[in-house]
């Protein structure tokens, strides 16, 4: 069984569950149900991160916007500054 989670923005994470369900129990000594138990947080942890991933474009966005507050912040505390000494 293939696990494939998606997030609304085309972001795919697959895993193989059943690929990781027999390395668990044959190479890692696991019990069935150890086994099955870790593959289910796998794939809980594996949702969850799909759901909070951004985009390179979101990133840029984000990366733009703390420069452009970072420049603003410099100019106010530069006029804080000058005023100080007056």
């Amino acid at each position: 069984m293939t696990c494939g989670l998606w997030h609304s923005k085309s972001i795919t994470l697959t895993f193989d569950t059943q690929q990781v369900y027999r390395s668990l129990s044959s190479e890692g000594n696991f019990t069935d149900e150890q086994a099955e138990a870790l593959t289910q947080h796998l794939r809980n942890v594996a949702s969850l991160n799909a759901e909070h991933l951004a985009s390179k474009e979101e990133i840029g966005q984000f990366e733009t916007s703390i420069r452009t507050e970072i420049r603003h912040l410099k100019t106010f505390l530069t006029q804080d500054v000058t005023a100080l000494r007056s």
